[in-house]
């Protein structure tokens, strides 16, 4: 019902009722209709303004979220250009269109088309692509799995292998729906989990049958995963150009008092002496690693720390009994491991590449410890026990 109608019905109901009443009384609601004329006609000015305030609120509402919904197919459709790769070997131009894919958290599928009749992919194995290394001096090449064209794409490498995976992965295959071309498609879709923790390429293709002059190559970046915690206060660090943009934060408290890093095979813990020293926290970085744990943390023990067989991870165990009494900080990391230390003569040699590894730190907090827990520590026992016992020796002595 519209407020008009509402406030018009008033003076009705007045009407109607009349008989029902005493003059005066009447006569009083008369007034009170009066006196109230003047308000309903500003009561129905307020609807009218405010019945058009709303509608040009949802008007402005309505416009936005069109905008937002052309931004977002937008984007999607960006995206989706972005992650398909086509090699049309039926003409004469033999490029990829784009010639690079980027696997990434935000873009976790790539696809590679290769059409046109009698075209296949290189390498024909689902489970595995071509590392696109120099193959050092001396040593053959893959060159039956890993030739594009005329092009030595380096070695077939399972993919599972490339990314550091716990599971098998492999592309999914289907059949160009354009039956006038032909061809194979071929697509590869990660989780996040899936990504490795640096940074890394492939090189896939596509040949027609034994023609090396209609090829082509496509090479795949797959961005690291970013360095993360889990509820449990378990990090998984990674070391990607953009894995480590802030530091990865986590609370320590006597409801959860272990804290796990995990470096993986590609890192190694920060500081070296971690189960000792922490880094200074203010400064955010993994330098000037000197702090004492005994300095922060009452009863402190090297041994709270333990670190698993393969020296990967580390784990930090505070006694529910040794929490501070006000809050504290500490900051440790994980540094990727220099590939120097790994040189091999009979490796191949990896291409010259600009991208950068970064560090994970890892900033905690250690909360401070509750009213009733604190008032139980070995200190404050030890006090009250010695107290206890003066009181007797004294007792004793009067």
């Amino acid at each position: 019902m519209s407020f008009a109608a509402v406030f018009s019905g008033l003076p009705f109901f007045s009407s109607t009722f009349a008989g029902c009443y005493p003059a005066s009384t009447m006569a009083k609601v008369s007034r009170m209709h009066r006196r109230c004329g003047v308000r309903s006609k500003a009561r129905k000015m307020m609807a009218v303004c405010f019945g058009v305030v709303v509608l040009l609120a949802s008007g402005a509402v309505v416009a936005y979220e069109m905008g937002e919904g052309l931004l977002r197919r937008s984007l999607s459709s960006e995206t989706a250009l972005n992650s398909v790769a086509a090699c049309n070997l039926g003409t004469e131009n033999t490029i990829a269109t784009p010639g690079t894919l980027t696997l990434s958290e935000s873009s976790l599928s790539a696809t590679v088309s290769c059409l046109g009749q009698g075209n296949t992919f290189v390498p024909a194995d689902l489970k595995k692509v071509c590392d696109g290394q120099t193959i050092a001096r001396g040593n053959q090449s893959d060159s039956t799995n890993c030739m594009v064209g005329s092009v030595a794409a380096g070695k077939t490498v399972s993919l599972q292998q490339l990314l550091g995976a716990n599971h098998e992965i492999q592309w999914s295959t289907s059949q160009n729906t354009d039956t006038t071309q032909g061809g194979e498609v071929r697509t590869l879709k990660l989780t996040v989990s899936d990504l490795p923790r640096t940074d890394k390429s492939f090189v896939v293709g596509c040949q027609k049958n034994a023609d090396t002059n209609k090829s082509c190559k496509v090479t795949v970046n797959v961005n690291a995963r970013p360095s993360s915690a889990d509820d449990k206060n378990v990090v998984s660090c990674a070391y990607g150009q953009a894995s480590n943009e802030k530091a990865v934060e986590v609370e320590m408290s006597e409801e959860n008092n272990t804290l796990t890093v995990d470096c993986g095979k590609d890192g190694s813990m920060q500081p070296t002496d971690y189960t000792t020293q922490y880094c200074a926290p203010d400064g955010g970085k993994l330098e000037e690693c000197t702090e004492k744990y005994s300095d922060i943390l009452d009863g402190f023990d090297s041994k709270w720390w333990t670190k698993t067989d393969d020296s990967t991870s580390a784990t930090l165990t505070i006694p529910k009994t040794n929490f501070p009494t006000e809050e504290k900080l500490f900051l440790v990391g994980c540094t990727p491991k220099s590939t120097a230390s790994h040189k091999d003569e009979k490796a191949p040699i990896l291409p010259k590449s600009d991208v950068k590894a970064s560090s994970c730190r890892v900033l905690v907090t250690v909360k401070a410890a509750s009213s009733a827990t604190s008032a139980f520590t070995p200190q404050v026992v030890a006090a009250t026990t010695g107290v206890a016992a003066l009181s007797a020796l004294l007792a004793g002595s009067v």
